[in-house]
């Protein structure tokens, strides 16, 4: 990476909810954009009107939400797959910490506003799928990982039958 192009995780973060504004139909799809995303441009700040903050609070809050959605599709999708294949754990990874360094945002701002002005503004609403999101894309990175690694086998000298009597007696002591 070039000197002066670190990725921060909120520009990834950024990057993500501009790829799901865009119509990008998979998470998945966008995880894997987001392993070679670059940082998020520097905006210069505009004159807002006070509706615009809160518009684009709830528009944050909607794609949020539908991260999560489409996360939650990604985890089924995972679960699906065979052992031993790349599922691509870091970039799972990559975005459950971007969105943890949104949601620090978001709990600073809800610590300088209160809870009730928050409320008002959506900033709850975000904060709550923010946290949905980010919940999904840590179980979406355990999967992945647990899928990426080959399971072992091991030669044993047990028997089958013994295995079946030990679970049979366990079974019957726990009725």
């Amino acid at each position: 990476m070039a000197v002066g192009t670190k990725k921060t995780g909120v520009s990834i973060a950024i990057g993500f909810l501009a790829g799901l504004a865009s119509g990008v139909g998979s998470a998945s799809v966008v995880v894997e954009a987001l392993a070679h995303s670059a940082p998020a441009p520097h905006v210069q700040p505009q004159h807002l009107r006070k509706s615009e903050p809160r518009q684009a609070l709830r528009r944050a809050a909607t794609k949020a939400k539908r991260l999560a959605q489409l996360l939650e599709v990604d985890i089924e999708r995972l679960d699906s797959m065979p052992a031993g294949v790349d599922a691509n754990a870091a970039s799972y990874s990559a975005l459950a910490d971007a969105l943890r360094y949104v949601e620090r945002d978001v709990r600073q701002m809800l610590s300088e506003l209160g809870k009730d002005t928050a409320s008002d503004i959506g900033l709850l609403e975000l904060r709550h799928n923010l946290a949905a999101a980010r919940s999904k894309a840590v179980i979406a990175q355990r999967l992945a990982f647990q899928k990426t690694a080959t399971p072992a086998t091991h030669e044993g000298k047990t028997s089958g039958e013994a295995l079946a009597a030990v679970a049979d007696r366990m079974t019957a002591a726990m009725s």
